[in-house]
């Protein structure tokens, strides 16, 4: 069907950004915890 030609290449783009986004944030709160811990550990 044409529709699912449309479809599926538009949900997979939509979900590797999905996926994206959540790896980014969480590298960011995992480097933001590490920041805080870091000082705390090496004191």
């Amino acid at each position: 069907m044409p529709v699912d030609r449309f479809v599926w290449p538009v949900c997979g783009v939509f979900c590797l950004s999905v996926i994206i986004r959540f790896l980014f944030l969480f590298l960011f709160l995992f480097l933001f915890l590490l920041m805080i811990m870091l000082p705390v550990w090496f004191r």
